[in-house]
């Protein structure tokens, strides 16, 4: 009964589209992944009313949606061409280029993005994040700072900029700005993790594990957290400790191919041959297998 019920519901959702006009159908169709259909009625629109910027648009949209980044960016850069609005037009390029992991490109598409709208958020975060993985963290700071202040209420900024300040090697800096995420929320695991991982490269393991014992009492699922807190355990020489919460991590997910390697480095240290080297067989076995 049930999938008649929805299969009704997403007959009349595709009947519905048949009673707009040309452009909400297109986007009525898009709603409802119906891409082929979206892309074959935009084809006869072509034919009967020529070149518009909304039909390349929504071209752009639907390639971008099916991964098909290259097709995405000439049917934005067409639409660009015969006058479409800018602003959208290079923000859509822009995360086109982005996902297709053309940060170069994307950043100086952003930028004239930014030159448009210096204070526009979706703009400066795109552009914070170029920066980043082009590895120009001054202005990664620079940008995500300023999404920062046109939104000082958002955890996940707080953390995003505590991210490129480890990345930096400013932890300090990246601590202070995890605390102010979690003053926003202060269950949220990952504010936990990222902090303890600024403890760790500071050299506090104690504190270290502190945080990463929080995180895992909030979410109890995370094979990193366990991985994360078994290697600071190692660090301490707490090796029980350690092996129990690689362990933990491989009770998840038997493919935990980082567990196995903790878990060899202990018994390594140890002295433990024999399951120091049935521990990096797990590993190199689980790793080929990922892979």
């Amino acid at each position: 009964m049930r999938k008649i019920i929805v299969g009704i519901i997403l007959f009349l959702a595709f009947a519905a589209c048949d009673n707009l006009n040309k452009k909400e159908k297109v986007t009525c169709l898009i709603n409802n992944t119906k891409y082929d259909e979206a892309l074959s009625y935009i084809e006869s629109i072509l034919i009967e009313t020529g070149e518009e910027p909304w039909l390349f648009e929504s071209k752009g949209l639907i390639y971008k949606n099916q991964h098909q980044f290259k097709l995405s960016e000439e049917n934005y850069l067409k639409a660009l061409k015969l006058g479409g609005d800018k602003m959208a037009n290079f923000i859509n390029l822009g995360d086109v280029l982005f996902k297709n992991k053309d940060y170069a490109k994307a950043h100086d598409v952003f930028l004239l993005c930014y030159n448009i709208d210096s204070a526009n958020y979706t703009v400066n975060y795109n552009l914070g994040l170029c920066n980043y993985f082009l590895d120009d963290l001054d202005n990664a700071i620079k940008y995500i700072s300023k999404v920062n202040c046109i939104s000082p209420d958002e955890t996940g900024i707080y953390f995003l900029k505590a991210e490129i300040l480890n990345k930096k090697g400013e932890y300090i800096k990246g601590i202070e700005s995890v605390n102010k995420g979690l003053i926003l929320d202060n269950r949220n695991d990952y504010g936990y993790f990222l902090k303890g991982m600024l403890y760790f490269n500071l050299k506090n393991y104690l504190e270290a594990i502190a945080n990463f014992n929080d995180a895992i009492q909030i979410n109890p699922n995370s094979l990193d957290y366990y991985c994360n807190i078994g290697i600071a355990f190692h660090m301490i020489d707490s090796c029980q400790k350690s092996v129990l919460n690689f362990n933990k991590a491989i009770e998840l997910d038997s493919m935990c191919n980082y567990a196995y390697l903790g878990k060899f480095h202990v018994y390594k240290d140890l002295k433990n041959d024999s399951l120091a080297e049935f521990n990096y067989l797990m590993y190199k076995r689980t790793l080929a297998i990922s892979n």
